[in-house]
């Protein structure tokens, strides 16, 4: 009880730190399970959050794609010391950053949201669709921001990059990997690979920013609908709290 009670103090008090209308929150340890619902799902109707709503999980993503390629190279289907360059041409560096660089952001790759032409484009049009490849040629348009190996820099680029390495060595969509290797064992039967469609399943928490051309902390930007493409296999997935939990302790 007194671990809750600081539990829910520190997720009350979060909310004047940002402008997230609400939040579901949850904390798995050996001693139980504690999950709980916040403030409101929808600004606009003022619904209550409730906790079993499908959230787009951002870049939480990033554990996914990785667990899939840390269980490739278990299999032998690759290696952590691979280079990037014998999957993915044009990339600079290529023949030196490994596909642990990628994992642990530290393949000196920017990301392509760096590139000014590229979130323009999304700002403008959110519904807009976007490959693989168009986020990679923008990171490359920017070059390089260090030797491989020699510092680190969060980029969704490196884990765009590991998704495509994931489709060329299985020859599957990534999605199908997901659902084979991850969704199927772990039985997480409310998280999905949404793809180029910016649908969610029922019932689903609006999501807000304070990116894009007209957010403010006071008037944030809905951006539930937005395409997700944006961010392949950085950032997609869409899922609730109990599966998170469970991937978590996975």
């Amino acid at each position: 009880a007194a671990t809750v009670e600081k539990l829910d103090a520190a997720a009350t008090k979060a909310f004047a730190l940002g402008a997230s209308p609400g939040a579901i929150v949850g904390v798995r340890t050996p001693q139980g399970t504690w999950t709980k619902a916040y403030g409101s799902a929808d600004s606009a109707s003022g619904a209550p959050m409730q906790v079993g709503m499908h959230t787009r999980i951002a870049s939480l993503t990033k554990m996914y794609t990785t667990t899939i390629v840390l269980q490739l190279a278990q299999e032998g289907a690759l290696a952590l010391d691979d280079t990037i360059g014998s999957y993915v041409g044009g990339i600079p560096n290529g023949d030196r950053i490994t596909l642990t660089q990628l994992a642990d952001m530290t393949s000196g790759i920017p990301s392509y949201a760096m590139n000014e032409a590229l979130p323009a484009k999304y700002f403008a049009d959110p519904s807009a669709v976007f490959t693989p490849a168009e986020l990679i040629a923008a990171a490359v348009e920017l070059g390089p921001l260090y030797a491989p190996g020699t510092s680190f820099n969060y980029s969704n680029t490196n884990t765009v990059l590991l998704g495509l390495v994931i489709e060329k060595v299985t020859g599957h969509p990534f999605g199908q990997e997901l659902q084979q290797r991850i969704l199927d064992p772990l039985r997480l039967t409310h998280t999905s690979w949404p793809g180029d469609s910016a649908a969610l399943p029922e019932p689903y928490a609006h999501g807000y920013t304070l990116t894009g051309n007209t957010a403010t902390p006071d008037a944030p930007t809905d951006s539930t609908m937005w395409n997700p493409s944006w961010s392949f296999t950085a950032g997609e997935i869409i899922s609730d709290i109990d599966d998170l939990l469970t991937m978590g302790r996975a």
